[in-house]
């Protein structure tokens, strides 16, 4: 079990200072709730203290503060904390308004996802598994409307989340509790694609073709 110390509730504090007020996406609930669900997730699946943190500020760099929000974290919580937050963003702007492109942004963030430490995935991993239940639980009440609440709608949302199921497994520690999670996010995305039906198919070959136009305008390496 890890020591969990005031380092943790001071994260908590600075999630609360950036995140107060906002919602959670197409609901009135606060959008902390969603970070503790994810520092939960992170911690059932084998998290220590500093993933926990890195859990509860996985989004204030991109949503709080960008770069200069990064260079306070790891000033008060260290390096390796900062590593995953920076990990787990897809923007360092100040202003979310200049954010790039969201297929940019997303196919960046899949990519990098091949390559990411163990330590930011299992954070990562805690992040897309309370999303995705999330999405699931409210296709069931709200069916299509549900993602109304998403930048690229239905085609777009389940291309990410099924990209990430497709990758992020692998980058996740080798320890049995880390594994479940993987196990965890792919079937809950398994689950989420099958309540859609037979239209998740054309949305795949539709989302593919999106996906190469817009890699196809990324400079070459």
């Amino acid at each position: 079990m890890p020591l969990l110390t005031h380092r943790l509730t001071s994260a908590f504090d600075l999630a609360r200072e950036v995140h107060n007020g906002d919602p959670i996406k197409g609901t009135t609930m606060p959008y902390l709730l969603h970070l503790l669900d994810v520092c939960s997730i992170a911690l059932r699946h084998g998290a220590d203290e500093d993933q926990a943190i890195a859990a509860l500020l996985h989004d204030v760099v991109e949503d709080g503060g960008g770069a200069p929000m990064l260079d306070s974290i790891r000033q008060r919580f260290g390096d390796r904390v900062a590593d995953i937050v920076l990990a787990c963003s897809d923007s360092l702007e100040v202003d979310r308004a200049n954010k790039p492109d969201w297929w940019i942004r997303k196919i960046a963030y899949i990519d990098h996802l091949r390559v990411t430490s163990s330590d930011a995935a299992l954070v990562s991993g805690a992040d897309k598994l309370s999303n995705a239940r999330s999405i699931v639980a409210d296709y069931e009440t709200q069916g299509d409307a549900v993602f109304s609440n998403f930048k690229t709608g239905r085609v777009g949302t389940l291309w990410y989340y099924r990209r990430i199921a497709e990758i992020l497994p692998g980058r996740l520690p080798d320890t049995e509790r880390a594994q479940r999670l993987g196990a965890l996010l792919q079937d809950t995305v398994h689950d989420l694609v099958q309540s859609v039906g037979p239209a998740a198919a054309t949305d795949w070959h539709e989302a593919i073709a999106e996906e190469q136009a817009h890699r196809s305008t990324l400079p070459s390496h």
